[in-house]
């Protein structure tokens, strides 16, 4: 909305004064037909902060829409104001956690002569850092100005690790002692990983590693060298970076399962990693036969530990072997999901597994669920089969009309169509239970 000035007309003598009006209401609403024009049209500065607002964005539809019309604008850079406007385009997408839309971005134009270089060429070797392209990231070491050694000295870091990668360990020795004779505020974590890839120090206690503040310009570097290290990465990782480092995370083979799983679960529902990569990194968790076959017990043992119990559970209903055993796991594993929060993960990862169960009357009781699961995997025809077979054997009551409505809501193509589903089931959804159905 473009917001012009509101004038408002106040009765100062009367708090209780009911007749206060707006003299004026000149807000218009504004239909942006070219998202290109919009932005290019408009004061970089405007549009700086329009970006900032939208990284808080809850709705992944509204992101993604909104993703795909940034990445596709057409802009002329000899203008100030929109290489200033592009700074602020790769800046939001690096902040929604989507590094490779901001160097595709990158790449994308000629940025030699570009004011805002460093940052880019920062960002680059920070990208080649995350997805482990390090033969890359060592030649493009020549790139970078010196002026990032500001940053931590960024460079001079980027420099050691590369010679020791390449077995130049005199003069990674040589570097590192200079860089700790200029360097204001020693760098305790790393010189630690310097230690432990030149074989100076064992390794020995994950809990010694990364005890000191985690610096944000460095996280992608200290992953890097964690990972060639065999190191284990930790928590703090995660906090400090929660979109940008999970593929690190989980690519690191060293760190602890509840962390990968943790960092695979936010991925995938960044839509970063598909749901079958998530399955293989599920299957991959070593659990042995006898807890597969004791699922209480080790659902107890395991009680404070969501990641793992999202994979046990996942694990168990591969192994059932008798279908009305496999259902039931399947819908602890929902409801356990649907408690943390992670019923979408669920949802998407047994989806194959439900779509192999027959419409029969020994499922009945379990098909509001299975329609939902459906529905959540945008499988609609499916969902009202399941909807219908209930319906027609039992009726209509509370856990089918919600089914139902999802499947309208869920279906439904323009924004009227959802509103009215809406009013016309208002009493419906205040008597359901579920907190989904009442924030409807």
């Amino acid at each position: 909305n473009e917001n012009n000035e509101i004038n408002i007309e106040t009765n100062e003598s009367s708090e209780n004064n009911t007749d206060n009006v707006v003299e004026s209401n000149n807000i218009t609403e504004t239909e942006i037909e070219n998202t290109s024009n919009f932005i290019t049209q408009n004061n970089s500065s405007l549009i700086n902060s329009i970006l900032n607002n939208v990284t808080k964005i809850k709705s992944k539809v509204l992101q993604s829409e909104l993703n795909s019309s940034l990445s596709l604008l057409d802009m002329n850079y000899e203008n100030k104001n929109n290489r200033d406007i592009f700074l602020s385009l790769i800046n939001y997408f690096y902040q929604i956690g989507d590094i490779s839309k901001a160097y595709e971005l990158i790449k994308s134009r000629d940025i030699s002569e570009d004011e805002n270089l460093n940052f880019y060429n920062f960002l680059e070797m920070n990208y080649l850092l995350s997805t482990s392209q390090l033969e890359s990231a060592c030649n493009f070491k020549n790139f970078l100005n010196s002026d990032l050694n500001s940053k931590s000295m960024f460079v001079d870091k980027i420099e050691i690790f590369c010679l020791i990668l390449d077995n130049k360990l005199s003069e990674a020795d040589l570097l590192n002692s200079i860089m700790i004779e200029t360097e204001e505020n020693l760098d305790e974590n790393f010189q630690q990983l310097i230690l432990i890839l030149t074989n100076k120090s064992d390794y020995d206690n994950p809990n010694s590693l990364f005890t000191k503040k985690i610096n944000s310009d460095l996280i992608f570097l200290y992953s890097a060298m964690a990972r060639i290290a065999e190191l284990p990465l930790n928590e703090k990782f995660l906090e400090v970076d929660p979109l940008n480092l999970a593929i690190p995370i989980i690519l690191n083979k060293s760190t602890s399962d509840n962390l990968r799983l943790k960092a695979a679960n936010q991925s995938f529902l960044n839509g970063n990693i598909s749901i079958e990569s998530l399955a293989a990194l599920y299957q991959s968790l070593d659990f042995n036969s006898q807890q597969l076959n004791g699922s209480d017990s080790i659902i107890q043992d395991l009680n404070n530990n969501t990641e793992l119990l999202m994979a046990y559970f996942f694990q168990y209903i591969n192994v059932q072997i008798f279908p009305s055993e496999r259902i039931g796991a399947i819908i602890k594993f929902w409801n356990f999901a649907k408690s943390k929060n992670l019923e979408f993960i669920a949802y998407s990862l047994t989806y194959k597994i439900v779509d192999s169960i027959d419409v029969i009357s020994e499922y009945l009781d379990f098909s509001p669920q299975i329609a939902v699961s459906y529905i959540y995997n945008k499988d609609f025809e499916k969902a009202i089969n399941w909807i219908d077979f209930y319906e027609k054997t039992i009726g209509i009551d509370n856990k089918i009309i919600y089914a139902r409505l999802l499947v309208d809501l869920y279906s439904a193509d323009n924004v009227s169509s959802v509103l009215e589903i809406i009013s016309n089931n208002f009493e419906t959804f205040s008597m359901l239970k579920d907190y989904e159905a009442q924030e409807l």
